[in-house]
């Protein structure tokens, strides 16, 4: 079989693109039907994906860095809050 490539874009939330340069990184979570999963990072607008001919396969996410990055800060600052909640509750429920 010849490798034929899947061509993936990027989302822009301006008009206006950016030099391909400045676009941020995207992250993208390749699925087959077997299964096989494969990610892939670009910081491109567009990007190719290998992939063989009459292969089908699913993009089962895909997301900037930014936002990744952006969820674990979430999810720290969540944790913390509710370290510091305990914290608080033990303290006040001592005589």
């Amino acid at each position: 079989m010849t490798d034929k490539r899947l061509r993936a874009a990027s989302q822009s939330s301006s008009k206006s693109k950016p030099p391909p340069s400045n676009l941020p990184p995207m992250m993208f979570n390749v699925q087959t039907p077997s299964d096989t999963a494969e990610t892939h990072q670009f910081g491109a607008e567009t990007a190719e994906l290998p992939v063989q001919e009459e292969k089908r396969v699913t993009i089962a996410f895909a997301e900037s860095i930014a936002q990744q990055i952006e969820q674990i800060l979430e999810l720290e600052n969540l944790e913390e809050a509710e370290a510091n909640h305990e914290s608080e509750r033990l303290l006040s429920s001592q005589p």
